[in-house]
Order: structure tokens, then C-alpha cells, then sequence
């Protein structure tokens, strides 16, 4: 990048900041409104720790496998380790549960829940952008520039 452009971003970056810290005087005839004065006080969240340590997680129950329901079994050595692949019977799952009935969008009551959602939580934008700079040796540098608006209608 050239030395004037970076010259003029770093005046406007320097003008903007000594303006945002201006107090400005309040017109005549308007009365001065009170400053906004920001919480001081810190909160902590959670417990504190008096440092003892926590107790020992319990140990993860063992796959046990009675001998009876092996089928057959491979071992392998393997960097100094043994790997143990056993076939065993197939074990009875319980049936999975029933899929919850779909939602009717246009039930009185969804599109209320909908409404005040909506109403609670402002409506949400991203904006994707992307930049890139070619560089040449025989031409002036050259930016193309990407954005790609994405609108979040579908709450």
C-alpha cells in the first residue's frame, strides 16, 4: 500500500477519535442533561474456589462381556501394545423413540409464539465481506471486493 492513503487513514482515525472525546456545550435555552454515569461495581459469576481440589469423578462402568457370548476372537500386536477384536452377539437395543409430530406454522398458537418472539428479539442481518489484493510487478495493484448480504427471514 502507498504512503499517502495510509497517511490520510491514520489523520481520519486521528480526527475522529479527538472529536468523540469532545464534550459538547448544550444550546441555549436547552437545559444540560445529566451525565450517564456506568456501573462500577464488579459482580463474580459462580462459586469461588477455596482451593481444595474437587472430588475424584466415579469410575466409567466396564463392557463386560460373558464368555458365552463370544463368537471369536483376534489378537494383533502392535508397537509394543495388544489389541484385542472380539465378535460378539449381537445385543439387544431398545427401540428407538417415536419422532415428535411436525409443526403446524400455521397453528394460531405457533404463529403467536412466533409474533412475540419476534417482538422480543430484533431482527438479525449478516453481512459477509471479503477482500483481495492483486499485486503486479508490470501494473498498478488491483482489489476486488466481495459482500454477500444474508438475510435471516426464516425466524
Amino acid at each position: 500500500m502507498k504512503a499517502l492513503p495510509l497517511a490520510l487513514l491514520a489523520v481520519m482515525a486521528l480526527v475522529a477519535s479527538a472529536r468523540s472525546q469532545e464534550e459538547e456545550a448544550p444550546a441555549p435555552g436547552v437545559p444540560a442533561a445529566a451525565p450517564i454515569v456506568l456501573p462500577t461495581t464488579a459482580r463474580i459469576l459462580g462459586d469461588i474456589s477455596d482451593g481444595t481440589p474437587p472430588a475424584p469423578q466415579p469410575p466409567k462402568p466396564v463392557f463386560v462381556v460373558p464368555p458365552s457370548d463370544i463368537l471369536a476372537t483376534t489378537t494383533q500386536q502392535q508397537g509394543g501394545r495388544t489389541i484385542t477384536i472380539q465378535k460378539i452377539k449381537p445385543i439387544a437395543l431398545p427401540p428407538p423413540p417415536e419422532p415428535a409430530p411436525p409443526v403446524d406454522i400455521h397453528d394460531p398458537a405457533i404463529q403467536e409464539r412466533l409474533a412475540a418472539f419476534r417482538q422480543n428479539h430484533p431482527r438479525t442481518d449478516l453481512v459477509f465481506l471479503g477482500a483481495t489484493v492483486f499485486r503486479s510487478e508490470h501494473s498498478p495493484s488491483r482489489s476486488r471486493v466481495q459482500i454477500w448480504p444474508l438475510l435471516l427471514d426464516w425466524i
